[in-house]
């Protein structure tokens, strides 16, 4: 099944601007979870892991339209 739209086009941000993030591996974070708040922008969350281990205080947050 494929990915809503708002999940890709978080992924594909996370990739193209890894280097500004501070993301190494990008194939080290996965989204925890997409909520829309009440103007209808949409907040997706990732979080990173190395070797199937979560990395504490590794967040990434993102606000899109």
């Amino acid at each position: 099944m494929a990915k809503p739209v708002v999940e890709q086009a978080a992924q594909a941000f996370v990739v193209r601007e890894q280097g500004a993030l501070g993301v190494t591996d990008p194939a080290e974070w996965s989204i925890a979870s997409v909520a829309p708040d009440e103007l209808g922008y949409q907040h997706v969350r990732f979080l990173e892991t190395h070797a199937g281990l979560q990395v504490y205080g590794a967040e990434l947050y993102l606000h899109l339209d």
